[in-house]
């Protein structure tokens, strides 16, 4: 990752994404449905609903997390420390959850709701607000993205 500018890092981040993202579609739908208490289906229009939103989370986040996390561990020499390594990473994950709770809010209520894209959004906002709303999580997103990618990206 060093050695990769943030722009290829980001671009690695994304491309691995997509791939996760579609394949682990209907793995995310099942999970949940039963935390809603939604019978279980191998219905692709259900199974892929909210996939539009999960893709774009999943891809800005993972080049965020590259390429900040790239960037976190850049500048030690070959003497660097795991502990760079780790907190680049763990840096890389917290600031990648402000991008993608609203993503991940958004996903969840086209899941359980079945609205669109575009009007899912504006219903949160309208409903919630657009902090309150949007972001409720974040807290709980910077913790699980901060070690995920911490042990993902800061023990490879």
């Amino acid at each position: 990752m060093e050695g990769l500018t943030e722009l290829e890092n980001a671009a690695v981040g994304a491309a691995s994404a997509g791939c996760v993202a579609v394949t682990l579609q209907p793995t995310l739908y099942w999970k949940n449905a039963a935390a809603q208490g939604l019978p279980f289906t191998l219905r692709p229009s259900l199974l892929f609903r909210g996939c539009g939103a999960n893709l774009l989370k999943e891809t800005s986040e993972m080049a965020l997390q590259f390429a900040a996390a790239g960037r976190m561990k850049a500048g030690g020499d070959a003497s660097s420390s795991a502990a760079r390594e780790i907190a680049g990473a763990v840096g890389g994950g917290a600031v990648g959850a402000l991008l993608v709770t609203p993503f991940e809010c958004v996903m969840v209520q086209q899941q359980l709701l079945g609205t669109s894209l575009l009007q899912t959004p504006l219903d949160i906002v309208r409903r919630h607000g657009a902090l309150d709303g949007l972001y409720r999580g974040l807290g709980l997103a910077a913790l699980r993205d901060s070690i995920y990618v911490g042990c993902m990206l800061g023990l490879t």
